[in-house]
């Protein structure tokens, strides 16, 4: 008995400074008659320590919701089988041969995410043939709900206290470095599909572009001399980069936007051997060269940093004379609509005047009327 107390006392100095991490992830959410089940004193205080911090995040701020468990549960399954990157993770901390089945049986009954991957890392790392998983999940999530120290202690008793909080930190830091890891997996993917979301715009913007070019029957050099034509906000542009004659310039480029950043480029450069003629024969030609690619072809002398920083720069330059081309047709289709809108109200207002003009012409005036019955009335026999 007596040395039963000193181990007692030994275990509840070493997992003093540890309540609160474990409250965090796991908390306790039953309770047994004192001294059942081996509990120690120290073991209740930590139990009581985790239900009170549960308390404190519930939404109600009186008690812990069975409501709110379930629907965490809940969670639980679904990330487990809607997250593959996940699920494959935690299934390495499983028996070997371990499927998805198994994995979603043995998250069953556990509240979070969190208290399943450090009880999986707890049974891994310990080793110990009377720690499995379900021995541990069989004492924290059964009716006593024991936190994962807890349940280690009922299960296998003779180890010591600052081991046993050793083993408990490392376990419940291991989850914690799995979810990071995961949620990292997560934002890769995700920048990842948003990469590919604007690559398949760009290509889709560009098939657009070289159907319109099949419907209307004519080569780019020949519809942009037309659009030029018309639009006064993208001949003032072409201009301004030197362009005279825009079908002799723009034959053989495949769209507005390479064509812009080719004569940015060479605006940009200034370089004797870049032209537009020695840059669209290399862009255009059987080789059919990028932007960067021709440029380099053409003078091999600009270091591969500022040919990339070059390159960008004209682009991004067509890009913005672009959109502000756009944006001009947009104000010009807008003021359009707006003398449209304004011509047809006019011509219902001089429309609704007229009839009312009409209409007044046809009714008598209230004199003429009192006139006609005065004179009447004095014939009157």
């Amino acid at each position: 008995m007596q040395r039963s107390s000193i181990w007692t006392v030994s275990l509840a100095a070493a997992l003093s400074l540890t309540g609160a991490a474990w409250a965090e992830h796991e908390g306790g959410g039953g309770h047994r008659p004192a001294g059942g089940h081996g509990t120690t004193p120290t073991f209740a205080k930590q139990r009581g320590s985790d239900e009170a911090h549960e308390a404190r995040e519930s939404h109600s701020g009186a008690k812990t919701s069975s409501a709110a468990g379930a629907n965490s549960a809940s969670r639980l399954m679904t990330r487990l089988m809607n997250d593959p990157t996940l699920s494959a993770r935690l299934l390495a901390l499983m028996p070997m041969g371990s499927t998805k089945t198994n994995l979603m049986n043995a998250a069953k009954g556990f509240r979070n995410l969190g208290q399943f991957i450090a009880a999986l890392h707890a049974v891994k790392d310990l080793n110990d043939p009377k720690i499995t998983l379900a021995t541990l999940k069989a004492e924290m999530t059964g009716s006593d709900h024991d936190s994962l120290g807890q349940a280690i202690h009922e299960l296998d008793p003779s180890i010591d206290a600052a081991k046993l909080k050793t083993d408990v930190t490392n376990a419940r830091n291991e989850a914690k470095a799995d979810l990071q890891t995961v949620k990292a997996a997560k934002d890769k993917a995700e920048d990842a599909k948003e990469a590919a979301k604007e690559k398949a715009e760009d290509a889709k913007e560009a098939a657009e572009e070289a159907n319109e070019g099949a419907k209307a029957g004519a080569n780019f050099a020949t519809r942009l001399a037309a659009r030029v034509a018309n639009d006064p906000t993208l001949a003032a542009t072409l201009k301004g980069l030197g362009v005279t004659d825009v079908t002799t310039a723009a034959k053989g480029f495949r769209n507005l936007d390479q064509f812009l950043a080719a004569l940015h480029a060479v605006k940009d450069l200034n370089d004797p051997k870049i032209t537009l003629a020695t840059l669209k024969a290399e862009m255009t030609g059987s080789d059919h060269d990028s932007l960067g690619q021709a440029i380099h072809e053409l003078d091999p002398t600009i270091n591969a940093t500022t040919l990339k920083a070059d390159v960008t720069k004209a682009r991004q330059e067509a890009r913005a004379d672009l959109k502000a081309d756009r944006a001009a047709e947009d104000k010009a289709e807008d003021a359009k609509e707006a003398a449209q809108e304004a011509a047809e109200d006019a011509k219902e207002a001089t429309k609704e005047a007229a009839e009312e003009a009409n209409e007044a012409a046809k009714t008598p005036t209230s004199g003429g009327t009192t006139g006609s019955t005065t004179a009447g009335s004095q014939t009157r026999p």
